[in-house]
């Protein structure tokens, strides 16, 4: 039961590493990007551009 516990905390690091590490690469995906990227919540409350909340 023990080395399952293990197994299973190894597993759930590695793919909240992994996890980070798209995020990671899509946020400096982003940052090199010279086109106008907009970003919208589902309620579409708060736009986004390019990172910085649109006033």
């Amino acid at each position: 039961m023990q080395l399952q516990s293990v197994a299973n905390i190894l597993s759930s690091s590695i793919a909240r590493q992994q996890s980070e590490d798209k995020m990671r690469e899509q946020a400096s995906l982003l940052d090199i990007s010279t086109d106008a990227i907009v970003v919208y919540s589902l309620d579409q409350m708060m736009p986004v551009m390019d990172g910085k909340v649109a006033v």
